[in-house]
């Protein structure tokens, strides 16, 4: 993951949005990364031609904003500021939830040893 994952990193950008800490926690969090996570094609296809897939967009879709925002229930003045903070994040993942295949490898190498199963 990007350096921007790390709490200092994602506190920083979050204070450049006044209100928004105290509006998100953990789960709101969790939600939204995971819902604009299963929504990266539809994020794509909203955006200019020759944008570079590889890169999160600056903005989300309306479309994405109000369905996230309701779903998440996030306030829409704080669904773009959410996008900023987790955009990076929410861009290494791929549409299962998992880190570009992290989690399956993770259990591949060290679940055995623990005697865990996935």
């Amino acid at each position: 993951m990007p350096a921007s994952d790390t709490f200092d990193a994602i506190y920083d950008l979050l204070k450049k949005h006044p209100g928004l800490s105290g509006v998100i926690g953990i789960e709101k969090a969790m939600t939204f990364i995971r819902l604009t996570t299963r929504l990266k094609d539809e994020i794509l296809f909203k955006q200019r031609p020759g944008h570079d897939p590889n890169e999160p967009p600056d903005e989300l879709p309306e479309n994405v904003k109000d369905f996230v925002g309701n779903a998440a229930e996030i306030p829409g003045a704080y669904v773009e500021g959410c996008w900023e903070v987790f955009r990076d994040t929410v861009w290494q993942r791929d549409k299962n939830g998992n880190s570009i295949g992290a989690d399956a490898k993770l259990f591949r190498e060290y679940g055995l040893q623990s005697l865990l199963c996935e």
